[in-house]
């Protein structure tokens, strides 16, 4: 968000502050300044007034102009097509420097007439384009006092003022208006935040909307005006955060939403009817005609419109609508109220009736409003918030911290109930509220603590055994012995012939493969003594071999075995005589 320090005087008072203490304190508590930007206008630019124009005698698209410097007449010829008498302009004077054009001003003769100056347009300061033309300045970039000829253009307050460059993380959709970072400038310094007070009306709009429709504010306001002529505040201000259109009711309601935070959109004065859709967005109709998505869609018809609509969407429930549908939406609209937009719609209408008092014989008069909105309570305890940061806290400072953020807050005895602000959409839990908190006490402030290292043992008694078995293995591979596998099964006849155990009659198997595995073997034995045959059979004499692998008791209790098994020839034979 691009923030103009002079826009903050319509909420608070920051002329104690210095910028960059502002900025630094700002950063520390969520609000990073990315970048600060002083207007940093030429010097010798000044007010001037011009008191005549004339037609130039040697070139049809020249003026020469009788322009007022405050310190003098100087004559002034000039191209522009919007100069004329009675206009207070930007004056750069001889041995001004206009760094964005690369232009020294000195006295010159241009087509035979001399001429002492230039007046500027706002390219040729460094400001954006407004006009084609010259800049005419008014009242409103001087705090609306009446301009002073040969003052410093550097030095009027609305120049005088630094935009701040502020990175919003997405949870702080409540910070993308100067209303909302002049809370935490109030916050951050008690300061006393002046908010306009605007009664509500008594009537409500038609609505056609479900029972759950908690997530919508609305209010609507007849505009009371024949014609719009935006000062230059306003027109500069859009310019700058490249908001500025070809329709002043546009900029009009774009300027109040920068200040407010509130959405304003204007439809013609006819009967409007506003009902959810069967995807649960909410709609505006005329005469069956949708002329708008509330808070989604802002209305097409720009034609005569004097009435204007103050809407929220809860950001939660038109996130997840949106989701859910894949439904086209204005993408700059949209992405406000998914962030989440100024709740209290009437703001709205107080911020705008106080732009439209200094506009002159402009009135606003407000119909209805509409709003269930409902704010989250939460509960905890002082221990609570404490467990969370690691800190030993204060009921009172945790209590003031949370009402100067707008907190509705009773304490009894170290007990918390809490009511959220409705502007403050990403507190839901105590987690949220201990980071409000920690905001304000500074995380620096947390003591360090190291963290403790009960680390669970990773022993796992299966593979400590697996991996014994298989050292052994290994070691018996090296020592030549090769390692066989057998089935589980054994035949039972051998074994008591042996005279190995069996398993209980009641334990056997009950369905075995064949005659000659119809038990569960109780040695590793008899199958490395069946090997043994079957590889003398095949011809080798010496024979090492061995088994790892399961037994089982006559109580079919089972368990690991190792066996081996060596046979040959104890010493190699003689050789013949």
């Amino acid at each position: 968000m691009l923030l103009h320090t002079a826009h903050l005087a319509h909420f608070l008072d920051i002329s104690s502050l210095s910028i960059p203490t502002l900025c630094t304190d700002l950063s520390r508590v969520g609000l990073e300044v990315e970048g600060t930007h002083p207007f940093n206008l030429p010097e010798k630019v000044v007010v001037a007034k011009v008191l005549s124009k004339d037609k130039h005698p040697n070139a049809e698209k020249l003026s020469v102009c009788q322009v007022d410097s405050g310190q003098g007449v100087l004559q002034i010829v000039c191209g522009a097509k919007n100069v004329a008498a009675g206009q207070f302009v930007a004056l750069a004077l001889e041995g001004a420097y206009l760094s964005d054009c690369n232009l020294h001003i000195k006295p010159s003769t241009l087509r035979g007439v001399e001429s002492f100056g230039m007046l500027c347009s706002t390219t040729e300061l460094g400001l954006p384009k407004l006009e084609e033309g010259i800049l005419v300045l008014d009242s409103s970039i001087n705090a609306h006092q009446p301009l002073k000829l040969g003052a410093p253009l550097k030095d009027l307050p609305f120049f005088a003022g630094t935009l701040l460059d502020i990175g919003l993380t997405p949870n702080r959709g409540d910070c993308a208006s100067v209303l909302g970072v002049a809370r935490e400038i109030a916050a951050l310094y008690g300061l006393s935040l002046n908010t306009p007070h605007t009664p509500p009306p008594q009537s409500t709009p038609p609505l056609k909307l479900a029972q759950s429709a908690q997530h919508l504010a609305l209010a609507y306001a007849k505009l009371h005006a024949t014609s719009l002529d935006l000062p230059l505040e306003i027109r500069l201000s859009l310019a700058l955060q490249n908001a500025l259109s070809q329709d002043p009711l546009d900029n009009l309601l774009a300027y109040a939403t920068y200040l407010s935070g509130v959405i304003l959109n204007a439809y013609p004065s006819t009967p409007l009817e506003i009902k959810e859709d069967n995807l649960g967005f909410v709609k505006v109709y005329s005469q069956g005609v949708e002329l708008s998505s509330i808070a989604l869609n802002p209305p097409k018809d720009k034609g005569q419109r004097n009435l204007i609509e103050a809407s929220f969407l809860d950001p939660t429930y038109t996130a997840t609508r949106l989701s859910q549908h894949a439904t086209k939406h204005a993408s700059s609209l949209t992405q406000r109220t998914t962030r989440g937009s100024e709740p209290q719609v009437l703001l709205g209408f107080g911020v705008l009736q106080e732009v439209l008092q200094t506009l002159n014989a402009l009135a606003l008069e407000i119909e209805s409003l509409y709003s269930k909105l409902e704010p989250q309570k939460v509960a905890f305890s002082l221990g609570d918030i404490e467990r969370l940061l690691g800190l030993t806290l204060d009921t009172r400072q945790v209590k003031g911290i949370l009402e100067n953020l707008g907190f509705s807050v009773q304490v009894q005895a170290e007990h918390f109930s809490v009511q959220v602000p409705l502007f403050r959409h990403d507190i839901a839990n105590i987690a949220d509220i201990a980071e409000e908190v920690l905001r304000f006490i500074g995380i620096e402030n947390v003591p360090p603590v190291l963290l403790p290292l009960n680390e669970p043992t990773s022993h796992n008694p299966h593979y400590t055994r697996y991996s014994f078995e298989r050292t052994l293995a290994t070691k018996a591979l090296s020592l030549g012995f090769k390692e066989v596998v057998h089935y589980l099964f054994a035949k039972k006849e051998q074994l008591e012939k042996l005279g190995y155990p069996t398993l209980q009659d009641p334990l056997d198997l009950q369905n075995p493969i064949n005659s000659d595995l119809n038990t569960l073997r109780t040695s590793l034995i008899p199958g490395l003594l069946q090997a043994v045959v079957q590889n003398k059979n095949l011809g080798f004499k010496s024979v090492a071999l061995f088994e790892l692998g399961s037994v089982y008791s006559a109580d079919r209790e089972e368990s690991q075995s190792l066996a081996f098994i060596a046979s040959g020839l104890k010493n190699p034979p003689l050789p013949p005589p």
